[in-house]
């Protein structure tokens, strides 16, 4: 097989590779709470949200610390 012919082969399973991990992510969200979903409801009990997946993350008591102090603000959130 040509170069010819083998790179519209390669084009064609490219795409189809790409489309199905498209179609299968999206069929994940679709089922359970998405991160938004989760995020959103984290910050409804408090005003600091630390991602668990973030790599330089502060420390439960930092977060606590910058939670008191935004609530200690007055200023709406």
């Amino acid at each position: 097989m040509g170069t010819f012919v083998r790179r519209p082969v390669v084009l064609a399973l490219t795409a189809l590779l790409a489309l199905a991990t498209a179609l299968l992510s999206a069929g994940g969200t679709a089922r359970g709470e998405t991160s938004v979903q989760k995020i959103a409801g984290a910050l409804r009990s408090s005003p600091v949200y630390v991602d668990p997946a973030a790599p330089h993350k502060p420390t439960a008591r930092q977060a606590h610390e910058l939670a008191d102090r935004i609530r200690s603000s007055g200023l709406p959130v």
